[in-house]
């Protein structure tokens, strides 16, 4: 781990790919956690947003004109770790068994989504490690964008270079990464094509 606040995930022995749709969902069903808790956890995964970044979303980054269509569009979501300003625009499919909950935080917010501090995300998701599985390991921030991305790869079958399109990476390390943590894709691509 990087320290009390930010954490990473190529320094966690817990994380190992995409802990599956159960474990995710696992968490909108816990009685315990607040309202905001769920939704902050669902859009951090969603849109595989850094803390800063997801800090800074609001309605309007939200495009929500083909919804009829099964999908919403994230435009012009500020990407905070590149000196220049730098922006993302990425759809967010309705199928997904969590986006319920990002529709409905939207239809209930006019502007900023979460218009607290860096340490209130940290204070909210921390929360969830309380009632957490002890064997599957910590939730913060990073991880949820990190299960995205390996999520990605696994139902979507993202390549490296969907990946750097998706989170706006400028080099192919971050993807190549997640890449090598998902065997269950490489299983499931193989089974699909005859070849296991």
């Amino acid at each position: 781990m990087t320290g009390a606040g930010k954490r990473g995930v190529r320094s966690s022995k817990d994380f190992k790919g995409f802990c599956g749709w159960s474990k995710i969902e696992s968490v909108m069903l816990d009685p315990s956690l607040k309202q905001s808790t769920k939704d902050l956890f669902t859009t951090i995964f969603l849109t595989g947003g850094r803390a800063t970044e997801v800090l800074s979303l609001h309605k309007d980054n939200f495009n929500l004109s083909n919804i009829d269509r099964g999908y919403i569009v994230v435009e012009r979501m500020k990407v905070l770790k590149h000196e220049e300003d730098a922006e993302r625009t990425f759809p967010i499919r309705l199928s997904e068994p969590i986006s319920n909950r990002l529709i409905n935080l939207l239809n209930h917010t006019d502007g900023l989504l979460f218009p607290y501090s860096y340490s209130w995300l940290y204070k909210y998701i921390s929360t969830i490690n309380k009632y957490a599985d002890r064997n599957f390991g910590e939730w913060f921030p990073h991880r949820l964008r990190a299960e995205r991305a390996s999520q990605l790869l696994q139902d979507y079958k993202f390549g490296v270079f969907e990946l750097m399109s998706f989170f706006a990476w400028k080099t192919s390390d971050m993807p190549t990464w997640y890449a090598s943590l998902s065997p269950d894709a490489l299983i499931k691509l193989m089974m699909e094509k005859g070849e296991l």
